[in-house]
């Protein structure tokens, strides 16, 4: 009777873990599918704008450099939106 309630033990926990397997293979696949539906929105950061021209480097711009910058997306068709607004 034992060796009997050991194998039907073990089919059921094999027959779960596959079932497990195949619920989160299934939840992946929906998750990629449904990704391709959506759209990718390009993230543009600025780290700070300051007047003072000796801390300008790649990350920090001056606030013409900014506006120049907003021109030129702009002239490029592309909008802006702040993050609250997405």
């Amino acid at each position: 009777m034992s060796v009997t309630f050991k194998v039907q033990k073990s089919f059921l926990i094999i027959t779960v873990a596959i079932i497990i397997a195949i619920s989160v293979s299934l939840y992946a696949i929906g998750v990629a599918l449904d990704n391709k539906n959506s759209k990718d929105v390009p993230i543009l950061m600025y780290h700070s704008i300051i007047k003072d021209e000796s801390k300008w480097n790649d990350y920090v711009l001056s606030p013409v450099q900014l506006e120049e910058d907003f021109i030129w997306l702009k002239e490029k068709g592309i909008s802006l939106s702040l993050s609250a607004t997405l």
